[in-house]
């Protein structure tokens, strides 16, 4: 069954997602109840308020751009970019492509410890964009190389664009409290956006 073809793999992970879905439906909490200080009174604020905080435009977009390495290359065009330039087995090339989202889970973990501990999320992210502009020029514009080194400059690559993740949590501290869900919302779908508009724009260019 699991050597069929990919839709045996579909099915699987629609089982699984529906399996989450069901205990999170039984044991988990329908609604969410905050803790309110009873010094503090309720805000109420227009519905885009957010928009009026620099750090929140700014931190989404970067999120876009972070994430672009999943949303349009991973997601789509990895593997047989891989493929066909580097000249390597189409199991190798997925192997190598899932390297990024490892990397990614990695990092996430990384940056986020690091967020915390240090509170220089400024330097962080501007860390984080120089290390994944130069170490995936360098991978995209490589001559062909070993195996063992493109994992690990995927995998490398990934954890750099992982830093999209204290961005978020700098972008729901900008905001206040009463704002930070839809904040939150705004940069997901922000991080979304990056699939059709990236993928669409690569496949033009090497249409043309």
């Amino acid at each position: 069954f699991l050597t069929h073809s990919w839709q045996s793999i579909q099915i699987i992970a629609a089982v699984v997602s529906f399996v989450l879905a069901a205990m999170s439906w039984l044991f988990g909490k329908g609604y969410y109840q905050p803790v309110v200080d009873k010094k503090t009174y309720h805000v109420e604020l227009p519905t885009f308020a957010f928009l009026n905080h620099r750090n929140v435009i700014l931190g989404a977009f970067y999120c876009l751009l972070a994430f672009a390495l999943v949303s349009a290359f991973t997601s789509l065009w990895g593997i047989q970019f891989l493929v066909h330039t580097q000249h390597i087995t189409l199991p190798e090339a997925t192997h190598i492509n899932s390297a990024i989202l490892i990397g990614i889970a990695v990092g996430s973990l990384i940056w986020g410890w690091l967020a915390k501990h240090t509170g220089i999320y400024r330097g962080l992210l501007l860390l984080a964009t120089t290390g994944a502009l130069v170490l995936l020029t360098l991978l995209l514009l490589a001559p062909p190389i070993p195996y063992v080194w493109l994992y690990v400059g995927y995998f490398i690559a990934g954890a750099f664009c992982a830093a999209y993740i204290p961005c978020l949590a700098l972008i729901k501290h900008s905001v206040h409290t009463a704002s930070q869900a839809t904040a939150m919302a705004f940069a997901n779908m922000m991080i979304m956006l990056g699939a059709p508009l990236f993928q669409m724009t690569i496949g033009y260019l090497i249409a043309h």
